[in-house]
This record gives structure tokens, sequence and C-alpha cells, in this order.
């Protein structure tokens, strides 16, 4: 997780911000694509939210 989010300090917030809506805002865990790993990465899990919350808030004081 620290070399992630190392690698997102020099992102302005408001990319940052667009970031966070998109990844918190899928609400649904049905996708239409197929594939053989049958996931939707697009889709965080409830007990997750909190934590990419979490990161998001870490970057977002940082940059400050």
């Amino acid at each position: 997780m620290e070399l992630m989010e190392a690698s997102l300090r020099n992102v302005t917030p408001a990319v940052l911000e667009k970031a966070k809506r998109g990844i918190l805002g899928v609400q649904d865990r049905v996708f239409w694509e197929l594939n053989d790993r049958g996931l939707n990465f697009d889709f965080v899990e409830p007990q997750r939210r909190t934590q990419v919350t979490e990161v998001f808030n870490r970057l977002k004081a940082d940059t400050g």
C-alpha cells in the first residue's frame, strides 16, 4: 500500500477526488463483461470501502 500511495502523492487533489468518487461510486457488483476471473474489478466490497477512504484521506493530507 505504501508504494501505491507514494506513486500517487504528486497527483492533484482534483484528480484524486475524481478517482475516489469513481472507485466508491460503483454500487453494483453485477457486470456485463465476460472474463476467466469472474470478478468485477470496479466493485469495492463494503467492508473495504473504509480502507479506500482512509488511503484517499492520507493522500489528501499529504497534498494539503
